[in-house]
């Protein structure tokens, strides 16, 4: 018997950390590189984030808050979205979470039984494959990692164009 679940099998590495450790790479040897992978901004956290952050922080604001988001926090989305977009939102229309894959992955166990069939995009492939669902880029033939990280020849193909060449999606 082993000691982990079979789904930990299912496990490939990210396509999405390949892609961002050749960029680092790349950009380390000094080569101007437009990064497609993880989704960080490639600036520093903004003076006004960061002192909110801390001023959260003295008001004790450190707990454990609502899984989809606090009713604040929804209200300000909500408020954006209607100043900034011109869209009305209701809060209970709003759900806030920590990043795409693990939005993707409550989708896929929230609705993927075993060997239901899914199409996602690149970057969330890993996650339908630990519900026992199958991926259409696998059913094709296609391998989107090697697709994201294969060797091109200028190196700035992989992460500046690669990235949106549609694998799977």
């Amino acid at each position: 018997m082993s000691l982990v679940a079979n789904r930990l099998k299912a496990i490939r590495p990210s396509p999405t950390l390949a892609v961002s450790a050749k960029a680092a790479r790349l950009k380390a040897e000094g080569k101007d590189v437009i990064a497609m992978g993880a989704g960080e901004p490639d600036f520093d956290t903004p003076q006004f984030i960061k002192d909110a952050g801390i001023a959260a922080i003295q008001k004790g604001f450190t707990k454990y808050t609502a899984a989809g988001g606090t009713p604040s926090l929804k209200k300000a989305i909500a408020a954006k979205f209607h100043k900034e977009n011109g869209l009305e939102y209701a809060e209970k229309q709003i759900l806030v979470s920590c990043g795409g894959k693990q939005t993707s992955f409550n989708l896929c166990m929230a609705l993927l039984d075993p060997d239901d069939e899914a199409v996602e995009a690149e970057a969330a492939q890993v996650v339908g494959h630990l519900v026992g669902g199958v991926g259409a880029a696998e059913e094709s033939g296609d391998e989107p990692a090697k697709a994201l990280v294969g060797e091109a020849g200028d190196g700035v193909h992989d992460t500046a164009q690669g990235a949106g060449q549609g694998h799977g999606a």
